[in-house]
This record gives C-alpha cells, sequence and structure tokens, in this order.
C-alpha cells in the first residue's frame, strides 16, 4: 500500500511539513497567547437641522471615534479587559439652557483632538454559580446588569445599536460609573415557563475613586450602589426591575455615566439635583434614589419589543432643592430586514425630565429616533438615521431638533 500510494504520501507529508513551519511562525511572531485584539472604528456625519441655539446654526459635522480592545483570558472563562478609545465628537448645542438631549453613542469617548486614553479597565470571572465584575476605570452598570434593549443596546455605547445614548439603554444605568465591582448571582430552579432568575449587585465610584482626598476616594466622593432582579418567561420575555442609590456632590451630574459633570443624557434641569429653588445659585450636595424596570419581548425571530420606566427622588441636603425626575421609552426593532444581519429600529420617550423647578421650564423633552443599519460585510456597517427632539431644555421656546446622522462602524 505504501508503494501505491507513495505519491500520495509524499505530498501529504509536504504540505504537513509545511503547515508544521507556518505554525512555528505563528506561535513565534504572536502577540500572546493569552491576549486578543477587538476594534472598533466609527466615522459619522452628522448634523442638526434648523436654528436651535440662540439664533445660532450647527453647521455639519465630520467626527470619529475608535476603540481598541485587549481582552485576555487566563482560565478560558474570565475577560480582562483593557481599553484604548481616541475620539473628537462634539456635542451639537440643542437650544437655550439644552443639557445632554440628543447625545449620540459615538459622543461618548471624546478625548478632543484624537487624544488617546485609557476608558475601560475590567475584569470578569466566575466563581461558582456567581459571575464577578471588578472595574478599576470606565466601569459601567451596563457592563455587568442586564439592560433588556436588544437591537438598541450594543455593548455600552458601542456602534452598531441604536444612535443616541437615550435608545441605547435606561439611564437608570448611567447614574454612577467608574471604579468598583459587581456580583450577579443566579437562584432558583425555575418552573414550567419561568426560567431560573437571578440577582445583580454593584458598587461603581466616579471618577474621584482614585483621589486619597476627604471627601473623594472610592468611598467619599460621587457613587452609585445597583441592585437588580433579573427575570425570565420562556425564550421570549426577559424583565428586570432595578434600583440605585446614588450619591452627588454639589453641582454634579446625575446620568454622566461617572464623567465628572458631564451628563451623557437628560435635560440640565434633571440632571443638576440639589439647586436651591428659591435662590437658584445655591448649591447643595444632593442623594438620589432611583427605581426602574425594563422588558424585552420576542415575539418572533424578525420583531423585537422593548422599553423602560425610571423615577427618580432626588434629595437635596440644602433647602428647598429636593425634585422627581421621570424617563420612559418604548423601541421597536426588525431584525434582518431586508438582508440577514441589517436591523430597521425605532425608539420613542421622553429624556429625563424634572419639572417644578425653574418656572417657565416644564415642558417633557420627548424624543423619536428612526435608524436601519445595513450590513456591508461582517466588519462593516452603515447607520443612517434622524432623530426628533422636542422641547430641549425643556423650554417650549426653542425649536424641535432634528438631528441626521451617516454613521458607519468598522467591528475588527
Amino acid at each position: 500500500l505504501q508503494e501505491e500510494f507513495s505519491a500520495e504520501l509524499a505530498t501529504l507529508r509536504g504540505r504537513v511539513d509545511s503547515l508544521e513551519a507556518r505554525t512555528a511562525e505563528l506561535e513565534a511572531n504572536q502577540f500572546s497567547t493569552t491576549t486578543k485584539l477587538v476594534g472598533e472604528a466609527i466615522f459619522a456625519v452628522t448634523d442638526v437641522f434648523g436654528t436651535v441655539s440662540g439664533g445660532q446654526q450647527n453647521i455639519t459635522a465630520f467626527q470619529n471615534r475608535v476603540r481598541l480592545g485587549l481582552q485576555s483570558s487566563f482560565t478560558g472563562r474570565d475577560v480582562l479587559t483593557t481599553r484604548l478609545v481616541s475620539g473628537n465628537a462634539t456635542n451639537f448645542q440643542l437650544g437655550t439652557g439644552a443639557g445632554a438631549e440628543g447625545i449620540q453613542t459615538f459622543n461618548i469617548g471624546n478625548t478632543e483632538n484624537n487624544n488617546v486614553a485609557i476608558d475601560r479597565l475590567t475584569y470578569q470571572a466566575p466563581i461558582g454559580p456567581a459571575q464577578v465584575y471588578i472595574a478599576a476605570n470606565g466601569g459601567k452598570h451596563s457592563q455587568y446588569a442586564a439592560v433588556n434593549n436588544p437591537y438598541f443596546f450594543d455593548g455600552t455605547d458601542g456602534g452598531n445599536g441604536a444612535l443616541s445614548t437615550f435608545a441605547s439603554e435606561n439611564p437608570i444605568y448611567r447614574i454612577g460609573g467608574g471604579a468598583g465591582a459587581a456580583l450577579t448571582l443566579p437562584f432558583g430552579q425555575g418552573g414550567g415557563i419561568l426560567r431560573p432568575s437571578s440577582l445583580t449587585v454593584g458598587y461603581l465610584a466616579s471618577s474621584e475613586a482614585n483621589d486619597p482626598s476627604p471627601g473623594a476616594g472610592l468611598f467619599q466622593g460621587n457613587y452609585g450602589a445597583l441592585g437588580q432582579l433579573n427575570f425570565s418567561v420562556g425564550d421570549r420575555l426577559a424583565l428586570a426591575a432595578t434600583y440605585v442609590h446614588g450619591y452627588h456632590g454639589a453641582g454634579s451630574t446625575i446620568f454622566d455615566a461617572g464623567i465628572a459633570n458631564s451628563a451623557v443624557v437628560g435635560t440640565s434641569i434633571a440632571n443638576l439635583g440639589g439647586i436651591d429653588r428659591v435662590n437658584p445659585n445655591t448649591l447643595s450636595a444632593f442623594a438620589t434614589n432611583s427605581y426602574g424596570v425594563s422588558a424585552a419581548f420576542r415575539p418572533s425571530d424578525r420583531l423585537s419589543v422593548s422599553g423602560f420606566v425610571s423615577y427618580t427622588d432626588v434629595n437635596g441636603f440644602g433647602a428647598n432643592d429636593s425634585s422627581e425626575v421621570w424617563s420612559y421609552g418604548v423601541g421597536l426593532a426588525l431584525p434582518d430586514f431586508g438582508k440577514r444581519g441589517n436591523v430597521l429600529g425605532i425608539f420613542g420617550g421622553a429624556q429625563p425630565y424634572a419639572r417644578g423647578i425653574q418656572p417657565g421650564l416644564n415642558s417633557i423633552p420627548y424624543q423619536v429616533e428612526g435608524f436601519y443599519k445595513y450590513r456591508v460585510s461582517d466588519n462593516i456597517s452603515v447607520t443612517p438615521g434622524l432623530i426628533w427632539v422636542t422641547n430641549p431644555g425643556q423650554n417650549s421656546n426653542n425649536d424641535d431638533a432634528f438631528i441626521g446622522t451617516l454613521r458607519t462602524t468598522f467591528s475588527f
């Protein structure tokens, strides 16, 4: 047999030798045996139509953001994420007194003039049945808690979900962020259509977590402590009930994801707690107690419905400085619309707002967003979309804002 198939065996030996040589070359030149690179680059052309701020007009802008993540695993089940970010995306000014309404996901991670920074350093690993999350820098509640907003949420402000931060996730997950830890623990056996449930708890201190000065650090500065119950009913319905307790120093913003005094969603009135309504120039530290529910329902493989409601009770430590903040939204997504991998999404609701704080600024800032993500290839998607924001700054005298965006996302 060897003589009969000698030519074939020689060919096979040659191929094996070639493969061994290539394998040896890869092993000699590989970056790491434990680390892989995951990257994303966003090119976005965006504009606001109409006069939106003090009679001025925003002009068309070409913005970008790049994320390069090193994901290391030491056991095959854990992940150490070290992510670099660079971007130049500046927020639009939507009207007099407007805040973070209309901010888009690629605005998150703006380093000004494409400077490079480490915006995430986290470690996740299972310990028994529990999942542990530790953040040294850039931690977000939505990195470890179930958000229940499929097709709109893409890995905390990624480039393949909704255009705006509001449509991406419940604003309750934007209360606090930075350094801390979290734990998700499953419980119950489920029965019938009820699946096993889980409890998630987490604590994230703001960007002051590394500061040893009094009034800062891990426990004396701004923080957000989260508790969430997660439920699943069959394969089609996911539910979550969320509570977040936060502490915020004087002049801090509520929905800033741990980025000091830089709100990423909601009106300026809703974000600035601790304001004395009698003497608006007086600011005090304040605490927040936030409650939210979210749900995601998938009646078929081609239809997904999701939504949330959140309420925040703001308790100032001064006089006349308490308030209530509401936000809600619902989204409809059609995956594989027109082509496998495409998504047509529509999301509408109310940005976080607080009424009864300042006279004449009590209008509800509604937002409606529509987008169509077209998958060019496994690594490239193009997403045109339109965001309509009413009553920016809770001010009915401000014109409605229409933000048009063409986003191209390269994933590698």
